[in-house]
């Protein structure tokens, strides 16, 4: 057995009527689709095969129901593609990654497709030198940000497939800019960067008037991009970064990925103090606080 899940494991299930949403008009719901990540053991001989076993209760007979089945053998054969940060500097939290977080579970289904796009994405900010807080004054205003307009970088070396940045930010965290027309109207100000093998990089939420490269243009690995921002479907200053199998934010077959570099130097809202470590070739904890060359 590789683990059981208790409900409180499981996420959310949404119901009919979907709670509204004032961004976007939801279709109704006729089926449902659970996804579910089990982690397992370095340590622990990999499985040939997995199954699951679903135990629901039905609560008008007050009776137990269940469900077998779902026999598949996992791929082994992929690997992370493994880049540079896309930011520099100290004290970065990337967060919403390939943990149990929401990205992982974040589904786009359209036009009888399924996409993933998210589901290695990661968010990122800035903390203060107590790595306790993102910003600093009025948390309506960007410019209290400590991250907001810093550089963004090719993660590798790559060609940029398209860009926009005409579009206006939302000011801090008041998520007042929400004139979508488009789905990629989320994304706000984007850049995709084909980074070859059918790879895709791409960077949400830049800065207005920030973009450094245009479509069709040559990039390297480490050279300035965009600058970060606030645009799009965008809670406060961030970054929001994700590879895919096509240039698409959401159609698209999220990509797994790790960091050829970076260095721990904290924990975020954890005063103790730690001596900084090296990391290579892997992805942070979902709390760490880094620092790139």
């Amino acid at each position: 057995m590789i683990g059981t899940l208790d409900s409180l494991s499981i996420p959310k299930i949404y119901m009919n009527p979907l709670p509204p949403n004032p961004i976007v008009t939801w279709d109704k719901l006729y089926n449902y689709y659970l996804s579910l990540q089990v982690s397992i053991p370095v340590s622990q001989e990999p499985p040939l095969r997995i199954s699951h076993k679903l135990v629901f209760r039905d609560t008008v007979l007050n009776t137990l129901v269940t469900v077998e089945g779902g026999l598949f053998s996992p791929d082994y054969s992929a690997s992370p593609v493994s880049i540079s940060s896309p930011v520099k500097g100290t004290r970065w939290m990337f967060y919403n990654q390939s943990t149990n977080e929401y990205h992982f579970y974040v589904l786009i289904f359209t036009g009888g497709q399924i996409g993933n796009g998210e589901r290695f994405a990661f968010d990122n900010s800035q903390t203060d030198e107590n790595f306790d807080k993102f910003y600093t004054g009025d948390p309506g205003v960007n410019d209290s940000y400590f991250c907001y307009g810093d550089t963004l970088y090719a993660v590798a070396d790559g060609i940029v497939t398209a860009c926009s940045d005409t579009m206006t930010e939302n000011d801090g965290n008041l998520h007042n800019h929400l004139n979508f027309n488009l789905p990629i109207d989320f994304a706000g100000n984007y850049l995709i960067l084909d980074i070859g093998d059918g790879k895709y990089a791409m960077y949400a939420h830049c800065k207005r008037y920030s973009m450094m490269v245009g479509a069709g243009d040559t990039v390297t690995e480490g050279q300035p991009v965009a600058l970060l921002g606030n645009s799009g479907n965008s809670d406060a200053p961030h970054l929001h970064f994700e590879i895919g199998d096509a240039p698409d934010f959401f159609m698209c077959n999220g990509i797994p990925f790790i960091l050829k570099k970076f260095t721990k130097i904290g924990i975020y809202q954890d005063p103790t103090p730690i001596p900084p470590v090296d990391y290579f070739n892997t992805m942070n904890e979902q709390v760490v606080v880094m620092s790139f060359d």
